[in-house]
């Protein structure tokens, strides 16, 4: 019935009782219990003195009300054709690598560093662990992995696997949450509305289900993905977190290392997939994304609201396509980042609204800025420190404006030895949202607002009907009187010099 063994050294037995007790007493001595019954109840303490436990039943569950520590050593459960139930409140598993295996759901209340764990049958596990954990692996083959860390603690995952069954869910409780690669995969939904704090996810790593629910009061709104090579395609690589982001249904970060100077070069088979979730992308100016070899390709397309670039060098997109194109992005920012020796700067159209480009370079490109039907656009916001937008060396047009780009501002930009330095081709605004180059004030000498176009071929050239557009009080230096505007093919532009 019970089994109650005090020894000093290792020891390892083969058992057919119902309750084991066991004490090792000796300093990394072991304890193998191979238990034939269908069923042991882990009765008051199984411990050892910083010795491995290891338990394995041939039939049945193991159940218990006590505690199995192993101190700073290892403890192993097998239970393959049953379940593992050890979370009485007065009990726990104590140890390093806690590695279990059962064939029914399991639950456990643990105190370990790692955790290994495979349920083979239909079933859950459950896990409750009361300090920072680390999952190397935890697998179902039809139903829910639920694991918590302690309230204040850390979770790690390296491996979570729910979804290799119709029930497979992922419910996830600490502080915060660290993924690694592979990451988290479940058939249904990853529910991490019990993370209160931050969500990082490492190079390689990837969190994959149809729903992925977050805690709508913490700082987990945001996932954090860290991109770790300059690879084109793999993991860690700017492609790969980039394919991450847009199945994620949430806030992302993307987090270049300092000092990584990552110079990436996407191919005809890798063009960067375009944004359509919510980013933020800080290269802290240590990436830079090179177009030689992606066709008529862009760079960065921004296709969601509440996208954030900044930090970032593109170059060498040749072949027709933009840097950055903006496609009906709202309320998003492109800051501190540089076009250059590509078709078009940085291209813009659709709806706009709430979307700022400022503090940025393109330079010697063949248009810098192409704005298309680009409605409610801030392209520079004054001509202060970080607030404008340069444009140079542009071999035909430094901007061009075409169609409907009502409630467009271009604020206290600098155009600088640009072959044209704006363009506008039957470009027009409405009587309620101008299209305004520059703020009108009735004190010229304090506009922070007003563009400046230094040298270059020309300065302004218009054609076509450009009704509600309007060119506010534009400063020229450099640039000879006689070529600062050809605009008398335009009609309905108002010029307030």
């Amino acid at each position: 019935n019970v089994l109650n063994l005090t020894a000093q050294n290792s020891s390892a037995l083969n058992t057919n009782v119902s309750t084991l007790v066991a004490t090792i007493t000796g300093a990394g001595q072991t304890l193998t219990i191979s238990e034939q019954n269908a069923l042991l109840a882990v009765g008051t303490n199984v411990t050892t003195n910083n010795g491995d436990i290891s338990i394995n039943l041939a039939a049945g569950s193991l159940l218990g009300a006590g505690n199995i520590a192993a101190g700073t050593a290892n403890v192993t459960l097998n239970a393959s054709q049953g379940a593992i139930t050890l979370n009485s409140s007065a009990g726990q598993i104590t140890g390093n690598v806690l590695n279990i295996q059962a064939l029914n759901s399991s639950t456990l209340n643990t105190n370990v560093s790692t955790l290994i764990a495979n349920i083979t049958g239909t079933g859950n596990l459950t896990v409750v662990d009361v300090n920072n954990l680390t999952v190397d692996t935890a697998r179902t083959a039809n139903g829910t992995v639920n694991i918590s860390a302690g309230n204040s603690s850390n979770l790690t995952v390296a491996s979570i696997n729910a979804a290799t069954g119709i029930n497979g869910n992922v419910v996830l409780s600490a502080a915060n949450l660290a993924v690694n690669a592979p990451g988290i995969v479940a058939t249904n939904t990853v529910n991490l509305t019990g993370i209160t704090g931050t969500i990082t996810v490492n190079a390689g790593g990837t969190i994959t289900a149809p729903i992925v629910i977050l805690n709508p009061t913490g700082t987990s709104n945001t996932v954090n993905w860290v991109v770790n090579t300059q690879n084109a395609t793999g993991g860690g690589s700017l492609y790969q977190v980039l394919t991450n982001v847009n199945q994620f249904n949430n806030s992302s970060t993307i987090t270049i290392p300092a000092g990584s100077n990552f110079v990436v070069t996407p191919t005809s088979t890798s063009v960067l997939p375009a944004i359509t979730k919510r980013l933020t992308l800080n290269g802290n100016n240590n990436l830079t994304i090179v177009g030689t070899n992606v066709g008529n390709n862009s760079g960065l397309q921004l296709t969601a609201n509440g996208i954030n670039i900044s930090g970032v060098a593109l170059r060498n997109f040749s072949g027709g396509g933009a840097g950055i194109f903006l496609s009906g992005t709202q309320n998003s920012t492109v800051s501190g980042v540089s076009v250059s020796n590509s078709s078009v700067g940085i291209r813009a159209s659709g709806i706009l609204t709430g979307t700022t480009v400022k503090n940025s370079v393109f330079d010697t490109n063949a248009q810098g800025a192409v704005l298309s039907a680009a409605t409610g656009l801030q392209f520079g916001v004054s001509n202060a420190a970080n607030s404008f937008n340069t444009i140079s060396n542009s071999t035909t047009y430094g901007l061009s404006i075409t169609g409907n780009c009502s409630g467009t501002k271009i604020f206290g930009n600098l155009f600088q030895n640009n072959a044209t330095a704006i363009s506008l081709a039957a470009a027009t605004g409405t009587l309620a949202s101008p299209l305004l180059i520059g703020q009108y004030s009735a004190t010229p000498a304090t506009n922070n607002t007003r563009n400046t176009i230094s040298g270059g071929t020309r300065g302004v050239f218009a054609t076509g009907f450009c009704t509600y557009a309007q060119i506010n009080q534009m400063i020229f230096t450099n640039l000879a009187a006689t070529s600062q505007y050809n605009v008398v093919n335009s009609r309905n532009l108002i010029i307030n010099r």
